[in-house]
This record gives C-alpha cells, structure tokens and sequence, in this order.
C-alpha cells in the first residue's frame, strides 16, 4: 500500500486589512516533501507522526508539501494556485495511491475561491479515483462545505481550543485510515448544522464536559468519531457556522442520529458558552483590583492567530495614559521599529514609533522614549511543544516601566517564554498583556489563575451578531434568537 501525506492550511478573516502571500506561507512554515526529516516544528506535528504511524504499519509513504500561514487577509489567487498546484502535482507523480492523508484549515479563502479546502479535495478526488481513501484533519475553527464532505471518505477536527490536541487527533485519523485501508470499517459521515456563529473555550465548563462526552461516545462504539466543528466566525462565505461531524462504521443513520443528539446539546448550552469579556477601562480596573501579582489582560481585538495586524495600540495608550506602570505586553508586529532598535544596539535610548501601521483596526502610532533593553535575533516561542517562529525580536521599555515586545514575524502571543526568553520576569509584573485569543492560555494559567479578557478594537469583533457579512446571510443565532437550523434541531 501506499500513501501520500501533505498540509496546506491558513484561516482566512475576510475583513482583515493584510492580503495572505506565498512569503506568508514561507515565513510561517513551508516544507517541499521534507517537513518529517526536519526537526519538528509548531504546524508540523500531524505530519510527523503520520509519517511514523503508516510506515511502522508497513505502507509507504510519500509526502508532499507542508505549509501553513499565519492566518490573514483573502489569499492571493496566485499564492493560492501555485501552492495548491504543486500539491496535485506530486500527487500525479505518486499515482497510484492508496490512500491520501491531509492536514487543511478548512476555513481558507482565495481570490476566486470561497471553498479552498472543497476545491482542493475535489481535484485531489479527480486525480486518485474513488477507490483511494481520502482522510483531512481540519482545525476546529473550520467552515465545513458540501464538497469537503463530498469529496473525503473521513475527516475530523480538534476537539480542544487552545488547540493542543493536534497531535492526538492526527493519530486519530491514521488509525481510522489504517482501519479503513485494511477493510475493516466502513466510515459514514453525518453533519448537523446548529445556525449558530460564536466562540467555544474548551478549557471552561460546561464546554470541557462536552469535550469529554464526545471522547465518551467514541470510546464506548457509539461513533468512530465526534467533533465539533466550531466555525470562524470572520470568514465571510456561505456556510460558515458551526456543525457537529460525526463518522460511524456502515451506517448512516448512527451517524445522524449521534450528530443531531451533540448538536441539540451544543445548542441548549448557547447561552453558557459564549466569550464573556470586559471593556476596556472596566476590564483595567477590575485586573487592579485582583490580589498581587500577576493578571493576564487579553486583547482579543488584535490576534493574529484570527487574521489580526497584531500592531494595535488601543490597548497599550490607554495604559500610558492611565500611567500604569510594571506592566509587560506583546507581541506587537513592527519589522520597522525592530530594525530601528537592532541598527540603535542594546542599551540605546531612543524615540520609537511603535504599531499603528496596518489601518484603521491598529489604531494610531505612539512616539515613545524607549529603552533597548535587549535584541535575540531569530527568536521563537513555544506552542504545545515545538517552536513557532517570532522572527527577530526586541524588548524595549518605556520610561513609564511598561515593557514590550517587538517582532518582525506577525503572530500571536502563545507562552510565557515569549517574554521570558529576553530575561523579563512575569510573576513580578501587575500586568501582563496579551495579544491572543485563547491559545495562550495553557501556557499563561500556569503563572497565574487571573485571567481578563478584554473587548478592544481591532480587526476581530466579538459582537457577532453585527458582523457585517455580504456572503453569509443573517439566519444565525445569535443575530436571530431561533434560526431555522436551531428550529429544526430543537423538533
């Protein structure tokens, strides 16, 4: 037997400023038919253990290209085809295969193309035939389509967010293809659509409990598989919300049935799972207020993780203005300003200007006196437990003692070792600001319990029932109390 395995993946926020290029992908992680004999990198653990699961099977494995990019903007259409391209390319070189093994998003959109992962699975369909088993591993933030569905014989997403299962739902996926393979199961795979548009924080209750009754419901035999489909609630295209996706052994009607059990559940706990977060001075405030030591404010406005410049100031000038000081916040996205500080050397004093460079969603520069307190060439920081690049990197301190990093690679703050690494000791601040949604939490909730997330300006509204879709029409909870999907979950 034989197996071709590949990734191609981004998020695309259809009202980000920033257009997603091939230097995008390249910067973040590209790998042409290498990725497994490199060292292991933040986006390429799937890739890895697929490599080791299917040959300790005995089945050879081929392997295309392995690139993700920083989530962003609308992909180039020429980024697009040329990636997609040269993945179809070495498929047709490895012809005749027996199985197909691919890590997408499952929410990237190019010029011309609303439905990349669709489009890609359609014409990877094309080239193997029908007899070749398809497997995808998609982010849980994912838009599912007809044609994913249509055109893959299994697919499955994370289940946890911060995404920290990576690895276990690749493992997850290479034994049911090895299962598949071998004749021994027949997946059938049901979608439940629940009409709803919002964010779900599996580290919280009652969304851990939910996790643990899909796991539940796959080790008991009820399902070979259960996942969420959580949506991206900033991608502008038709089917975009969120679906339970359940995958059963020869029988369609199991699988509907479990799906549409998870999705009335998902839909009862609506009003219990949805982001809750501060405004900004309130949120300020109520961090003061908490007993000493650190407390993680989030600025949810300006992840780049979700397409975000990730060089907003909002945040950041309200703290100067209040003259709060021990404070350290990043990652701010400024090649200009780093290489301002790296050509200035360690130790100089300097006026800086600092974000506010990508449009209306950063906000206005600040022209501050800064110190440069140190410069790491090449850093990175830690995801799960592989390293996600920062690209050159400067801390520099203001006179006001807020200390803040600068990158010359766009990406969220993921860990505590993206401050730590420059010799700032974060158990020692009042405030530690981050630019991210959630995938910092794992790391952070270890240097403290005090956690405030924060409603700030930016490129990711949180309201979203007043996201101003074009595409995606307006049939979603919670713009609609009772969307017709929910309507027919709840019969």
């Amino acid at each position: 037997m034989k197996i071709m395995i590949a990734m191609l993946a981004t998020e695309t926020n259809s009202f980000a400023p920033l257009p997603t290029g091939l230097s995008n992908f390249h910067e973040t992680c590209y790998f042409d038919g290498d990725a497994t004999r490199q060292p292991r990198h933040a986006f390429t653990a799937a890739m890895h253990l697929w490599r080791q699961r299917f040959e300790r099977e005995g089945i050879e494995t081929v392997e295309s290209i392995s690139t993700f990019a920083q989530p962003g903007g609308i992909t180039s259409r020429i980024t697009y085809e040329t990636l997609r391209d040269k993945l179809l390319s070495d498929i047709r070189q490895a012809l005749p295969l027996d199985g197909v093994a691919l890590f997408l998003h499952g929410s990237m959109v190019a010029d011309g193309y609303e439905d990349c992962e669709g489009d890609i699975l359609r014409r990877v369909r094309g080239l193997v035939g029908d007899a070749c088993k398809i497997g995808v591993e998609l982010d849980l933030h994912a838009t599912l389509t007809p044609d994913m569905v249509g055109h893959s014989d299994l697919i499955l997403s994370f289940k946890l967010y911060p995404h920290t299962d990576i690895a276990d739902r690749a493992a997850e996926l290479a034994e049911l293809m090895i299962r598949t393979l071998h004749g021994r199961i027949r997946p059938r795979m049901a979608i439940c659509e629940t009409g709803m548009i919002s964010l779900w924080r599996t580290s919280d209750e009652p969304m851990a409990g939910f996790v643990r009754d899909m796991q539940a419901a796959e080790a008991s035999g009820e399902a070979l598989s259960v996942s969420f489909i959580h949506g991206f609630p900033w991608t502008d295209v038709p089917f975009s919300s969120a679906k339970m996706l359940v995958i059963c052994d020869d029988d369609d009607q199991a699988a509907e049935a479990v799906a549409r059990k998870f999705a009335r559940r998902i839909v009862a706990l609506r009003d219990q799972t949805g982001p809750r977060q501060f405004d900004m001075d309130p949120g300020i405030d109520h961090a003061l207020s908490l007993p000493e030591g650190p407390v993680v404010l989030v600025d949810t406005g300006d992840n780049a993780g979700a397409g975000a410049s990730s060089d907003s100031t909002f945040l950041l000038r309200r703290l100067l203005d209040r003259e709060i000081g021990n404070v350290a916040t990043g990652l701010y996205w400024d090649p200009i300003a780093v290489r301002i500080c790296m050509d200035a050397g360690e130790g100089a004093i300097l006026r800086l200007r600092v974000g506010g460079k990508c449009g209306p969603e950063s906000g206005d520069p600040l022209d501050l006196c800064v110190e440069v307190r140190r410069i790491l060439p090449a850093a990175s920081q830690t995801f799960v437990d592989a390293p996600a690049p920062m690209g050159d990197s400067v801390w520099i301190r203001t006179g006001d003692e807020v200390d803040v990093i600068l990158t010359s690679i766009r990406c969220q703050t993921l860990h505590p070792d993206a401050f730590e690494q420059f010799g700032i000791d974060l158990r020692r601040k009042r405030l530690v600001c981050v630019k991210s949604l959630q995938h910092f939490y794992d790391g952070f909730v270890r240097l403290t319990p005090h956690i405030v997330y924060l409603s700030v300006p930016g490129a990711l509204d949180m309201n979203f029932a007043r996201i101003p879709y074009t595409r995606r029409d307006g049939d979603y909870w919670p713009r609609v109390e009772q969307p017709s999907a929910m309507a027919d979950i709840l019969l």
